[in-house]
């Protein structure tokens, strides 16, 4: 291994702008207030931003040290600590709670230079090893600023940058490419079973199948074999001739989940995936592979949770709500969590966007109030147009392809990351350069 040069953090920061935290007062939801950052928002060290909290103008106000500029390091500093992201520029004028750090870098190299060292195993082994564990895991500033951070010269750190940002440039187009095919997925879901249109266009006269499906199937053979399946009116009750609304409960199989017992070390650290809330996969990346925790044989056998097979959805249910995800392997969940799965014929995708339609509707009733959990009676309340057999059958034959290319998405990016945190240390140590990397599988030049 090259001998590095090891600084403290706090001499790659801006002096001019300290080391700190954010506002002590928990966020609420305030008509007007601030938005704020929380540890909550740490996911696999990027931002996720769709849940969020707020803070009174007048409380933010007394805090702008802690208002993060794009490209300065965020870590969380209670909880799970040791998480980090750079700040997008989409959160400037955001402030930050208390749990989380702000790290002032002097420039944007040196922000993606912490960015890297912080996920590295020395950087987080000193993180947890400095944190007040006696009620809840904390790292305190003056710890954060002393983190030994390994600083070979420039030539190294742009060529470790360039092989690091490579693999995480090829992750995020193949989640931009996720929500572009998620998206399309959930127009078509919308326009054919939410906002009936192929019906208004029949109605109005449109011929074309390929038009009668919105263009959204432009195989003229194909249309044709669907459009023919939408009837051209509405009954008396607005609904498509032909249509019923049915209680979703009617549609799809509910399953509970559960927790092993977590004093009896012989049911945990085995090799079946356990979903938590946590687990919810990033944006449009819909699939999970892997749990923060997984359980054995034993536990799934002493214990309420229920083994669920490929293309089930889960939905979360207390806590964070309504979120939705896709099992991409056999796996469990906790008793916070459903699963659901079509009643009637194999419809795994037709299910995720029942769901996720159902999820809206509900926030839509709740009028902004707290949107705090889902029962079974909560299936059975709301209730959903439903279209014949035949036509969930051609749209889950039409959204399948787009489904499968989001998940081998996901696990290519699985494979990139596992190859950016092999390489990580070493490249950050000085153990290897970037031009040894080039033949890895073509990951860090994808």
């Amino acid at each position: 291994m090259s001998d590095v040069t090891t600084v403290p953090l706090r001499q790659l920061c801006d002096p001019d702008r300290s080391i700190t935290y954010g506002i002590v007062q928990p966020g609420k939801l305030y008509a007007g207030g601030v938005p704020i950052v929380r540890v909550n928002n740490f996911r696999g060290h990027r931002l996720d931003l769709t849940e969020r909290s707020y803070v009174a103008p007048q409380i933010e106000a007394a805090y702008s040290r802690s208002r993060p500029r794009p490209d300065d390091i965020l870590i969380s500093l209670v909880g799970s600590i040791g998480q980090v992201a750079i700040a997008p520029s989409e959160i400037e004028g955001w402030n930050l709670a208390r749990a989380v750090g702000l790290l002032p870098a002097r420039n944007s190299h040196l922000s993606r230079w912490l960015y890297y060292v912080l996920q590295t195993p020395s950087a987080q082994n000193f993180i947890h090893q400095h944190a007040n564990t006696t009620v809840q895991a904390t790292f305190n500033l003056s710890d954060l600023a002393n983190i030994p951070i390994p600083f070979p010269d420039e030539a190294r750190r742009k060529d470790a940058l360039g092989v690091l940002s490579a693999i995480d440039d090829k992750i995020e187009l193949n989640r931009r490419m996720n929500e572009t095919l998620a998206a399309l997925a959930q127009a078509i879901f919308r326009d054919w079973l939410v906002d009936f249109g192929p019906v208004h266009r029949k109605q109005g006269g449109t011929s074309d199948p390929v038009l009668i499906l919105g263009g959204l199937l432009p195989d003229p053979t194909r249309a044709h074999d669907v459009a023919v399946l939408f009837p051209d009116s509405f009954g008396d009750d607005g609904l498509p001739k032909g249509w019923a609304e049915r209680p979703f409960s009617n549609l799809v199989e509910i399953v509970g989940g559960g927790t092993p017992k977590t004093s009896e070390p012989d049911y945990w650290s085995g090799d079946i995936p356990w979903f938590s809330v946590v687990d919810t996969p990033l944006g449009s990346d819909t699939f999970v592979f892997q749990t923060e925790k997984n359980i054995t044989p034993r536990g799934l056998s002493a214990s309420s949770a229920r083994l669920i097979g490929p293309g089930t959805t889960i939905i979360t249910a207390r806590g964070t709500v309504g979120n939705l995800a896709i099992a991409a392997r056999e796996m469990t969940f906790n008793q916070s969590c459903y699963a659901l799965r079509s009643s009637e014929g194999l419809h795994p995708f037709f299910t995720y966007l029942a769901a996720k339609q159902i999820v809206e509707r509900l926030k839509s009733m709740a009028h902004g109030s707290v949107f705090s959990t889902i029962t079974r009676q909560t299936f059975e309340s709301v209730g959903l147009a439903a279209p014949s057999l035949e036509i969930r059958q051609a749209f889950e034959e039409l959204a399948a392809p787009l489904f499968d290319r989001i998940r081998a998405s996901v696990q290519e990016n699985l494979t990139l990351a596992e190859a950016r945190d092999y390489l990580l240390p070493r490249l950050m140590s000085g153990e290897v350069c970037g031009r040894e990397t080039v033949n890895l599988g073509g990951a860090a030049n994808a």
